[in-house]
């Protein structure tokens, strides 16, 4: 069974296409849940009107009060039934083929607890902003790929989140031990970055680099995470010094785990020492008890982005005297 929880608020502009999309999947979602948070206008007539032609899909709930984003998708969430859940935003369009792509790795993946996708960007007019930009260049480029694919991803999900909601198939089993949120959490995060992060400490992720459906962005929208028009293309977690919230540091229970967090900042300074590749493969036993199954991997990955800094460092050297020497 697949199930949808979509959450609403003031989206009259977009839900109709949003739900049309998702109703036209080649493969057919078994259930929308729909949770909207106090619209105060034309969304929850679209809504009901809708609800009346797919009866036996869409459940529609309207919440007391105004709970917030994340504390909706919580909500929405709960009420899922189906074994693989997607999150939606209301103001996306899904491509035909989303559902059947992510629903097909997971299958393959019996250990995967959350699998997410690219997305493309289109302005309020429906438009691409641009057709070279997607999100994984803007928040998951190539270098934070390499990150995740070592076994880093918890190490990044403290940093920042790289995934949107909107983007997340997850499996109902792995809600079961992540439903409700602490408060403390949904009062300081949205909830993509409570999944994200909770997923992360298993490492069972996987991604795939398709594009599945067109991530809109526009003034009214809720929550938004891309701005087409900056340079930024997703932080490396150790090219700079980033240090996790203790809020997400104080969920960890793994004794493991909380090593890897405290390594975390020793880490990032090691990487911009001169003589770190050295100090790596002298250090190895502490990178075998850290990560046990994917330590080769990480340290090569460590002496490679350790000799970009020191790389980067002498250009910089290079740069100066010759400026002073012309100028």
């Amino acid at each position: 069974m697949i199930s949808v929880a979509l959450c609403t608020y003031n989206g009259a502009l977009y839900i109709q296409e949003q739900l049309n999309s998702i109703l036209s999947q080649s493969l057919p979602v078994n259930e929308i849940v729909i949770c909207d948070d106090g619209s105060t206008d034309d969304t929850l007539q679209i809504l009901k009107k809708i609800q009346k032609e797919h009866p036996s899909i869409i459940s529609l709930h309207i919440n007391d009060g105004h709970l917030g984003v994340a504390k909706n998708f919580e909500k929405a969430l709960s009420l899922c039934n189906g074994d693989i859940v997607f999150l939606s935003d209301q103001d996306d369009i899904w491509y035909p083929n989303k559902v059947s792509t992510l629903v097909e790795i997971l299958s393959h993946a019996p250990s995967t607890s959350l699998v997410f996708s690219n997305a493309g960007l289109i302005d309020s007019e429906g438009k691409y902003v641009s057709d070279s930009i997607d999100f994984f260049t803007q928040a998951f480029p190539s270098k934070n790929q390499i990150m995740f694919d070592v076994g880093l991803a918890m190490e990044m999900a403290l940093s920042e989140c790289f995934v949107l909601g909107s983007s997340m198939a997850l499996r109902h089993s792995f809600l079961k031990k992540v439903l409700p949120f602490k408060n403390e959490l949904s009062e300081s995060f949205n909830h993509d970055d409570i999944l994200l992060f909770y997923a992360s400490l298993t490492n069972n992720i996987k991604y795939t680099k398709e594009r599945l459906f067109n991530y809109r962005i526009h003034e009214k929208q809720t929550a938004g995470r891309i701005n087409p028009s900056s340079t930024h293309q997703g932080n490396n977690v150790y090219d700079k010094e980033i240090w996790p919230t203790p809020i997400l540091v104080n969920q960890i229970e793994d004794d493991l785990l909380k090593k890897r967090v405290n390594y975390m900042k020793t880490r990032n300074q090691l990487l911009h020492n001169p003589w770190s590749p050295f100090i790596i493969i002298r250090i190895n036993k502490l990178y075998r008890q850290l990560y046990p199954s994917t330590y080769r991997q990480i340290m090569l990955f460590d002496i490679r982005r350790s000799l970009y800094h020191s790389i980067y460092r002498l250009c910089k050297r290079v740069e100066k005297k010759i400026k002073r020497r012309y100028v």
